[in-house]
């Protein structure tokens, strides 16, 4: 015989995981283990058959299919042909079994041998050989006798296999009352794995029954307690991972579809549930369940606050052991995030191209989508993004880059059906050719604020992407004051150049009458992302030098400050200068430079804060750099930019009107001071050259005209101060006219 493992000593029992005997049963058996290998030792073959069983489930000694089968092996010698039978049975299915010596013929000759005897177990494993073509050519018609002749004496195994074959059809015609009966007859007969697959089904068709969820779920957890030994280690594990799933589903999930109206959890049991269902996973996938070591993953991935936090290295160690146990999703999954981390390194070295990402990978993409798998086309997306760098940069290629722009929003839109949030953001700048959009200003994708809304609206659903949060609120605030689908800077022209224009106002949006109602969810969402979290956000009567932030959104903070100005349009919101300056000054603590702006703007009119031009000036130099360096670095993440979109003054289109703003000002202030007169026209004039109108260029078009009138800088010249305030007319400022008349008025002639 094999040289076979110890057997603990009396009062030294061996380790039993989590099985719930108290220390006097467990060092019993430890103590009848001892016995029975003292009596096989002196040929007692009733005492083999015992330590082989011991042996092959692993409860109190170490599982060892090798010594299990010697023992066997050793107990089939007996003259009883039933006690001979049974350790033959036994001695197949170890032959069988995973972990042993795998041995298809010897097991078909235990079944056999056994089955002859009248032994029901053999009897059903000799037909499943039969019915597979294991170890013997396949016989479907001998097998299903010998499955039916062993369920009609009783036996669980052959009732649970002819459970499946009538539910599938196998060999059998498919009928569904069969299938049924014979699981059910398993079911009541014990049978492990016919009592988890009834758990399970009924968990599965009951989860709107309250009363007939707690019993699946009760079912689930007798099932998980009742599979002891590391035989019956998997399907431990798969009851487990069918607990968990269902226990997520049915009473942590979030509150929709078939979940909508069940009442959630308070903290401390959704605490406590999500222990345990951590806790089952984590076992599950500590035997081998690739499924299991998946969902953790993915778990650790996003995390679950508070319940769980983002891990990234927890969720590669489970996405590692996941693919290692031959989940085909989790092997995608890493090759997807090589591809992405690839693509992000060519962007990132400023490489546009498609020659830089390697067609392996983009291959992998490529079948991963064909097969279905949505979350491979946002890296597809992002690679096709890369390719539309290369080919702008060859002569007369719109047409492909138009094409690749197409390509890029499907594969988006695709993503974010599929559940991507990522993708929906991604989506939703290009639609709204957003600043930090990668094809901003490239006229290659047509803007259709309706989508990109909608879109935007999917990003935020979770709070967790700020950036979601405040172009929701604004593109809100777009349309409800009738903004429509269209927007300067996308694709423009007519269908000969394969170009489209954009969409319409959303309907959902203009059938709301009341405005005050957009407004006040517009107002919600700025407040959320300035704050950086919902806890955060502040109650009405809390004082702004109270508010608290947690990250926060600079853009928000800043349209706070414009909200509570009153420049933004909202008059439902009161004004509120210290709510506006906490907001400004947050902003600009976040390198803002709309926020330096319009703390230069409060410091400059004495609002909110005491008047003082010097650190008004301060500020309004500091946001003109700010917005150079906001710039540069979207401009980082973008494609090249097409002819006759190029930046003024090094600084984005959206940035513009805060770099203006700012030189008007800091030239109104060097002009009240009676000091350095010539840079601030020269400021003057950086203004006015912007190529499109706006306000604040017609007002520096109309301090220049009192600049010459005053010569304070520059050289006097009423015939160009003229000039200057009709220019200004034109452009719109209601006070050049005037302006013009007073210098009539003062020298009592026309200057010409």
């Amino acid at each position: 015989m094999d040289e076979l493992p110890a057997v603990p000593a009396a009062g030294k029992p061996m380790p039993i995981g989590h099985h719930h005997a108290g220390k006097k049963v467990v060092a019993a058996k430890a103590a009848r283990a001892a016995e029975l290998a003292r009596l096989s030792t002196a040929g007692d073959l009733d005492a083999c058959l015992r330590l082989g069983e011991m042996y092959e489930d692993g409860v109190v000694v170490p599982q060892s299919l090798s010594a299990a089968a010697s023992f066997y092996r050793k107990s089939a010698t007996a003259e009883d042909e039933h006690k001979r039978a049974s350790a033959l049975f036994r001695l197949g299915r170890v032959c069988l079994s995973e972990g042993s010596e795998y041995d298809e013929k010897e097991a078909l000759r235990c079944f056999k041998e056994a089955a002859e005897v009248g032994h029901t177990g053999a009897a059903a494993y000799l037909g499943y050989m039969y019915v597979e073509g294991v170890g013997v050519t396949k016989n479907g018609g001998k097998g299903l006798d010998l499955l039916r002749a062993s369920a009609a004496k009783g036996n669980p195994s052959a009732h649970f296999y002819l459970s499946g074959m009538y539910a599938n059809g196998q060999g059998v015609d498919k009928d569904a009352d069969a299938a049924d009966y014979h699981l059910r007859i398993a079911t009541e007969k014990g049978f492990g794995p016919a009592v988890l697959l009834t758990s399970v089904q009924q968990a599965t068709t009951s989860l709107q029954d309250e009363s007939k969820l707690d019993r699946a779920i009760d079912g689930l957890r007798s099932t998980v307690r009742r599979q002891k030994g590391e035989a019956n280690a998997k399907m431990k594990a798969s009851a487990s991972f069918n607990l968990a799933l269902l226990l997520w589903k049915a009473k942590l999930a979030p509150r929709h579809g078939k979940n909508r109206g069940r009442e959630t959890p308070d903290p401390t049991t959704a605490k406590l549930l999500f222990g345990e269902v951590t806790t089952l996973l984590r076992k599950a996938a500590e035997e081998g369940m690739a499924e299991a070591a998946f969902c953790l993953s993915s778990l650790y991935q996003k995390g679950v606050p508070p319940l769980i936090q983002a891990s990234p290295a927890s969720a590669a160690h489970y996405l590692a052991e996941a693919e290692k146990g031959g989940h085909a999703a989790a092997k995608l999954k890493r090759q997807l995030r090589s591809a992405l981390d690839e693509i992000e390194t060519v962007s990132a070295n400023g490489g546009h191209g498609r020659s830089r990402v390697p067609s392996s990978l983009l291959d992998t993409l490529k079948k991963a989508y064909d097969g279905g798998m949505t979350s491979a086309a946002q890296v597809l997306a992002m690679a096709n993004l890369e390719e539309i760098g290369s080919v702008l940069e060859e002569d007369g290629a719109r047409f492909e880059a138009l094409a690749l722009a197409d390509k890029v929003e499907h594969l988006l839109e695709t993503a974010a059906n599929g559940g991507s949030k990522k993708a929906a953001y991604l989506l939703g700048l290009l639609l709204s050719d957003a600043d930090t959009s990668p094809l901003h200003a490239l006229s290659l994708t047509r803007v259709d604020l309706t989508r990109a809304l909608k879109m935007f609206t999917i990003a935020a659903s979770d709070g967790d992407n700020l950036d979601a949060l405040y172009h929701t609120a604004m593109l809100l605030l777009h349309v409800s004051e009738g903004g429509g689908g269209e927007k300067e800077g996308g694709r423009e022209g007519g269908k000969e150049k394969g170009e489209r224009q954009g969409a319409s106002t959303p309907e959902s949006f203009t059938e709301w009458e009341d405005k005050a109602l957009i407004h006040k969810r517009v107002v919600e969402l700025l407040i959320w992302a300035a704050h950086g979290s919902r806890s955060h956000m502040p109650l009405l009567s809390t004082p702004p030098h109270k508010y608290k932030f947690s990250g926060g959104h600079a853009g928000a903070a800043a349209a706070l400050a414009c909200v509570h100005l009153g420049t933004l349009g909202l008059e439902e919101v009161p004004e509120d200068d210290d709510k506006a300056f906490a907001y400004a000054e947050r902003a600009a603590h976040l390198s803002d430079p709309r926020g330096m702006s319009m703390l230069g703007e409060m410091y400059m009119q004495g609002r909110g804060v005491e008047a003082s031009l010097e650190e008004a000036k301060v500020f309004f130099y500091c946001a003109i750099d700010a917005a150079q360096e906001a710039t540069r670095q979207a401009l980082s993440h973008h494609l090249r930019p097409m002819p006759g979109k190029e930046l003024w003054q090094g600084v984005l289109p959206s940035l513009a009107d805060v770099v203006g703003r700012c030189q008007v000002r800091i030239a109104s202030i060097l002009t009240s001071e009676e000091k350095e007169g010539r840079a601030a026209f020269e400021l003057l004039q950086l203004a006015s050259s912007y190529p499109h109108s706006s306000v604040w260029k017609a007002e520096a078009t109309l301090a220049m005209a009192r600049a010459r009138v005053s010569g304070f800088g520059v050289s006097k010249s009423l015939a160009e101060a003229v000039q200057l305030c009709d220019a200004a007319a034109k452009m719109g400022h209601a006070y050049a006219e005037v302006e013009k008349k007073k210098i009539f008025e003062k020298y009592k002639q026309s200057p010409e």
